[in-house]
This record gives C-alpha cells, sequence and structure tokens, in this order.
C-alpha cells in the first residue's frame, strides 16, 4: 500500500485539463529539438520544415511513419516557445538548451508540468533529495481521483510514462543517473526572459524562487 502521500493541490486551483500521455513515443530529444528550431528561424513555417526533414531524412529514423511521428512531437513541444526562447535553445549553452526543452516538454503535457511542480520541486524544497518510483506511482493514483482519462491508461502505459519522465529528467540534469535532484541555476539572460514574462514556469524546476 503506497501510504507516503503527495499533498495535492486545492480542487479550487487545479488546471482543468485533461492528460495525455502522447510524450511516451520519445524522451528529451535535445539534439533533434535544436536541429527543427533552427529550421524553423530560417524558414518561419512548420509545413516547410516537416517537408524538408521528411525529405533529408534530417532526425536519422529509420522508417518514414517513425520519422513523422518524432517530428511531431518534437515540433508540438517547441511550437510552445516563442522566438527568443527558440534562440535559447539554438545558441545557448549546453543548461540553457536542457531547460528550455524540459520548460516545453512541461507546457506541452500538463500531467508533467503537475507532476514536476507537485513532486519533483516540492521533494527538493523539502530537501528530500531522491526521487523513486513510488513518488510517480503515488502522484498518478492521487491524480485519477481528478482525471478520468487516467483509469484508462493501461499498467504498461503507465509504466512507460514513468519510465519516460525518469529519463528525460535525467537527460535534462535534473536529477542523476540514481534520481538524486539537482538543484538548477539559471543563466541571467534566461531568467529575465522567460521568468520575466510567465513567472510560474519556474514551478517546473528544482530550484528556489529568483
Amino acid at each position: 500500500m503506497l501510504t507516503n502521500r503527495i499533498e495535492p493541490m486545492p480542487k479550487t486551483s487545479m488546471v482543468d485539463k485533461k492528460y495525455s500521455m502522447g510524450f511516451t513515443t520519445c524522451s528529451l530529444r535535445l539534439y533533434e529539438s535544436a536541429l527543427l528550431a533552427d529550421r524553423f528561424v530560417k524558414l518561419n513555417d512548420w509545413d516547410a520544415v516537416r517537408n524538408e526533414v521528411i525529405l533529408n531524412n534530417s532526425l536519422q529514423i529509420r522508417t518514414v511513419n517513425s520519422l513523422k511521428r518524432l517530428f511531431q512531437e518534437i515540433s508540438s513541444r517547441l511550437k510552445t516557445l516563442d522566438q527568443l526562447e527558440l534562440n535559447l535553445l539554438i545558441g545557448g549553452n549546453d543548461r540553457d538548451q536542457k531547460n528550455i526543452v524540459w520548460l516545453s516538454i512541461c507546457r506541452r503535457y500538463q500531467f508533467i508540468a503537475d507532476f514536476a511542480r507537485e513532486v519533483v520541486r516540492a521533494k527538493y524544497l523539502k530537501l528530500e533529495p531522491i526521487l523513486c518510483n513510488e513518488d510517480f506511482d503515488i502522484f498518478f493514483e492521487q491524480k485519477m481521483d481528478w482525471h478520468d482519462e487516467l483509469t484508462k491508461v493501461t499498467p504498461v502505459t503507465r509504466k512507460k510514462a514513468r519510465q519516460v519522465i525518469f529519463k528525460m529528467l535525467y537527460e535534462a540534469s535534473i536529477t542523476t543517473r540514481d534520481k538524486q535532484i539537482n538543484p538548477i541555476a539559471f543563466d541571467p539572460k534566461f531568467s529575465s526572459h522567460v521568468f520575466s514574462k510567465r513567472d510560474h514556469d519556474i514551478l517546473y524546476f528544482p530550484c528556489s524562487d529568483i
């Protein structure tokens, strides 16, 4: 029995948005995200980027159908970013790039955003440095009370979702390989642009308020 309950948000503050498990098709994909961002900044047309990527197999995927699925997933994340954020992804340092991609994923998927805020960041602030499988399972079961769509998720998909999110966290350097939570520092340019416009975005990272 899972007993280490995570404090849920009050019902009045819950985001009324259905959860999607579409993120299970791929993990962080930092290199591919930067590549697509660069092509979009130059072409300013996602259809043109898609046609070019498929024609040249820019993502180096074996089958066309898999290539199309990967492009659709990554581009759907990048569409949450503005021009300056895309430029940070293209030309920023490694830390900025990881932060931007993680931010785009949280903006794209409310499930991941809530997990990042309510579990990862909360544990960091409570000085509980290790993330474990049980944290995800408790979170998932609590959210089933609020999101009926989660009751339709199969055990296999649920396990896959946990694996992919934990892999993303590691690839974004938010956790170590052994799931220890890393405090995240931000470049001043990143903070001044991203958090000055949408200050709640900082809640997706294990850090103190800026």
